[in-house]
């Protein structure tokens, strides 16, 4: 068995042993959020090859009983993070990246995964200097999404994550992606966040991160309760899907392992 195998299957028992409902393979042969896809990718330049993420979906679902996430970078994301070529118009690049995302989303689903998160942290940083051309950027973002999990089943449950944004510029676009859940960064922020989703009369699932993954601090139960509580006077107890703000890659085990449990005791 590899080194990253071996590495995978000791997160994924980890995760089962704190209690998680839905498991995610841990990445540990990606090397970064985006690059580890693009460079799989005619078009792309890069000084060495990286391992393509889902593969690590794939193989992370043999070895678990649990529902398991794929998690892929979304093409605006991986467009706003690189230097796009300025020959070809920036809506034919998503659609082609969204089309090469479409072929892993469909892989993801033949290997059983049950959930796939297309991740949308780089939206809002893209928007256009000039008002007027918002609308049609904003469209982006919706049709490659929809292009890259459109294909898969009813019974696949779709996920999409956002950094911390100013929602109010960009919900429209949020609410038209009709994801099934929606992950934010949340544990820094007012409740501003959540009154967009209140406002606009969001009616999907609603995963507003319940601690700051930034922070060595180790929340306590009570203090998740308290974070759950103040977000359930806002979201009805039937959209709430509890989460850290992010991923835990700059965290260490003894962090991790302490966090997740608080958080699983809170959700119970």
């Amino acid at each position: 068995m590899s080194s990253w195998r071996r590495r995978l299957s000791l997160v994924v028992k980890f995760q089962e042993k704190v209690g998680l409902d839905l498991l995610v393979h841990g990445e540990p042969e990606r090397n970064d959020m985006v690059q580890y896809f693009s460079e799989q990718l005619n078009g792309f330049v890069f000084t060495q090859t990286a391992w393509v993420q889902s593969y690590g979906s794939r193989y992370a679902q043999s070895v678990s009983s649990k529902p398991m996430k794929g998690i892929l970078s979304g093409p605006v994301t991986i467009l706003n993070w690189f230097f796009p070529r300025g020959d070809v118009p920036h809506k034919l690049q998503l659609q082609q990246l969204a089309l090469a995302l479409r072929d892993e989303v469909l892989d993801l689903e033949k290997a059983s995964i049950s959930a796939i998160q297309v991740d949308k942290p780089a939206v809002r940083e893209g928007l256009p200097p000039c008002h007027p051309d918002w609308d049609e950027y904003l469209q982006w973002p919706v049709d490659t999404f929809k292009l890259s999990t459109a294909g898969v089943s009813d019974a696949i449950e779709t996920h999409s994550h956002f950094c911390y944004s100013d929602f109010g510029d960009i919900f429209p676009s949020i609410q038209r992606l009709d994801t099934d859940v929606i992950s934010i960064k949340f544990s820094k922020s007012d409740m501003k966040l959540l009154h967009s989703f209140k406002q606009y009369g969001y009616s999907n699932q609603i995963g507003p991160g319940v601690y700051d993954i930034h922070s060595p601090h180790i929340p306590s139960e009570a203090e998740i309760i308290e974070c759950l509580k103040t977000t359930l006077a806002i979201i009805p107890n039937h959209l709430m899907f509890i989460n850290p703000d992010c991923g835990l890659k700059t965290r260490g085990w003894k962090e991790i392992d302490a966090s997740l449990a608080n958080l699983v005791a809170a959700a119970c």
